[in-house]
């Protein structure tokens, strides 16, 4: 864990969901995969993604392995 409470996280997408409407987050899919980067394969869900309203050439499909920051709460 880094001393700002972050860390880069390697992830193999697994599951998409279908996009939903939020009224905190406008429209959300709940994503989830498993850590790619650990000595032990870890399942992790990404929770809001505005998947829709992402940059084109931020969007990932199913099976992408995408790199991101990660929260270290605990």
């Amino acid at each position: 864990m880094s001393a700002s409470g972050w860390e880069r996280a390697r992830i193999l997408i697994t599951v998409k969901t279908y996009p939903d409407v939020s009224h905190k987050y406008l429209e959300t899919c709940c994503v989830a995969g498993i850590r790619l980067d650990t000595d032990q394969l870890r399942l992790v869900r990404l929770f809001p993604v505005p998947h829709r309203l992402l940059d084109e050439e931020k969007r990932f499909g199913k099976y992408s392995v995408v790199e991101g920051d990660r929260s270290c709460r605990g």
